[in-house]
């Protein structure tokens, strides 16, 4: 994967924690409209990409991994409470560092499938699949990050105790994916991990549209707009 990918890995999480800690502008409505793109446009990145690219090598237990992944991704919001798709909640100092531990371990795992670009290309002639699900990634990093931000900024935290969890949550994805340079591993596992980290990502995206279609009771024609959107561009990215 080409350095500048690790790097706008690292960037956005980064960008998104310090956003918070430094201002107070962005509202929530703000937020939750870009999660709902963002919602969208990794639910069309699975619909478009994944599944086909998965689908394509016609491995046994493909629907096996999704579901595991879309299970492995509930257990993990028993540490994180929802913060990876945007959820903010209050008094969680004691809970903290499960927080965080369930952050890393999500987007070290979701880090994983990034580096088998080569590999399942040359076996499904597949060209554009794992570029998206990058993209698809970086994008609902960001209000995770901002989230994590704005978490720490109400705990008060400052310095290295706000800049360690956030440089933690950070480098996780990269080093996930910079794992099969020190392991080797067969296309069988890429394959298992690609359908988990759909599994991750179906559940998701169905809670962030879910939680916001709950809370405003309407989809409204701005939500509709963002749907349209999102999808939309997943859609095209596939020509």
């Amino acid at each position: 994967m080409n350095p500048m990918y690790y790097l706008t890995l690292i960037g956005v999480v980064l960008a998104g924690g310090i956003i918070a800690k430094s201002t107070t502008l962005i509202k929530k409505e703000s937020i939750n409209d870009f999660l709902t793109f963002s919602a969208a446009f990794l639910f069309g990145i699975v619909a478009v990409h994944l599944i086909p690219l998965i689908g394509r090598t016609q491995h046994p237990y493909i629907g096996v991994c999704i579901l595991l992944g879309f299970l492995i991704q509930i257990l993990i919001e028993t540490l994180t409470e929802g913060v990876e798709h945007g959820h903010q909640h209050h008094g969680m100092k004691h809970k903290f560092w499960p927080l965080v531990l369930g952050l890393t371990l999500h987007a070290f795992l979701e880090g994983l499938p990034l580096e088998f670009y080569h590999d399942l290309e040359t076996h499904t002639q597949d060209h554009t699949s794992i570029n998206a699900l990058y993209w698809g990634i970086v994008i609902h990093k960001f209000p995770a990050a901002f989230t994590l931000g704005v978490l720490m900024k109400g705990m008060s935290l400052r310095g290295i105790r706000f800049y360690g969890p956030l440089l933690i949550f950070a480098f996780a994805t990269p080093l996930g994916a910079a794992l099969p340079h020190f392991l080797p591993l067969d296309q069988d596992f890429q394959i298992i991990t690609i359908s988990v980290v759909v599994g991750f990502m179906l559940h998701i995206a169905t809670t962030i549209l879910y939680e916001i279609d709950k809370e405003h009771h309407s989809g409204g024609i701005k939500k509709i707009s963002l749907l349209i959107l999102g999808m939309g561009l997943a859609a095209l990215s596939a020509h």
